[in-house]
C-alpha cells in the first residue's frame, strides 16, 4: 500500500482503503489455511488407510465395534464427564468443546 495521497483522499479515506486490502488480504489467508487444512486432512486419513494395510499384511486383526461395546464406551464416557470437567480440563474449556461437538455431530450424521 502507497503513502501517497490520493487528491481529494482525506485521511480517514485512506485509512479505510488501507483496512480494506487488509481485510481482502486476512480472507484471502483464511481461505488459504482452510484449504490447505483439508488437504492436510485428508492426506492424514489417506496415510492412516495405508497403515491400517501395512498393520494388516503383518498380522493385524480388526474389529468391528459392536453396538453393545459402543453404548458401554459412551456410558463409562458420560459417568467420566463429571469427573474431568473442572477438574482436569477447565470448565468453560470443557464446554466449548462439547458444544463444538455437538455442532459438528450435527452437521454430519452418518
Amino acid at each position: 500500500m502507497s503513502n501517497e495521497t490520493i487528491p481529494g483522499q482525506t485521511a480517514a479515506t485512506k485509512f479505510e482503503s488501507g483496512k480494506s486490502h487488509a481485510i481482502h488480504a486476512a480472507e484471502d489467508l483464511k481461505a488459504a489455511a482452510e484449504a490447505t487444512g483439508e488437504k492436510l486432512r485428508e492426506r492424514g486419513r489417506l496415510e492412516s488407510e495405508e497403515a491400517i494395510k501395512v498393520m494388516q499384511q503383518h498380522g493385524l486383526q480388526l474389529h468391528e465395534l459392536t453396538p453393545a461395546a459402543d453404548a458401554e464406551w459412551q456410558e463409562l464416557a458420560a459417568q467420566l464427564q463429571p469427573k474431568v470437567r473442572g477438574a482436569i480440563v477447565p470448565e468453560d474449556i470443557f464446554d466449548a468443546v462439547e458444544l463444538h461437538l455437538k455442532n459438528f455431530r450435527a452437521g454430519h450424521k452418518e
